[in-house]
């Protein structure tokens, strides 16, 4: 499950992978207990907020939210909102976080 901050970018990354948006940078309880339920959890949560300020923060927090649940966490910190990378460059970002990494993707 990739969780992304808005409807748009739910979209794009929907196109490649499961995808969610938080509509923001705040997680309320009841949407933090449904991505840590273990029988709703995916194995993986790949948390890809936009690389401004607050995007930032909103990683940090939600990761070890997660993490606290027992998700495994991936972070992936890219220089554009997820909806403005094509679907290729999607797979190849989502891809390389699960091995060699590329130069778009920076690490966490």
């Amino acid at each position: 499950m990739v969780v992304v901050e808005d409807a748009l970018s739910a979209v794009r990354v929907g196109r490649v992978a499961p995808s969610v948006a938080v509509l923001g940078t705040s997680i309320n309880e009841r949407e933090l207990e449904v991505l840590g339920e273990p029988c709703a959890r995916p194995k993986r949560v790949v948390l890809w907020l936009d690389g401004d300020k607050a995007g930032n923060q909103a990683k940090l927090k939600f990761k070890r939210r997660l993490e606290l649940m027992g998700a495994d966490v991936i972070v992936v910190n890219t220089p554009m909102d997820p909806k403005r990378y094509s679907n290729r460059q999607i797979q190849e970002l989502l891809l390389d976080r699960f091995g060699a990494a590329t130069d778009d993707a920076v690490p966490a």
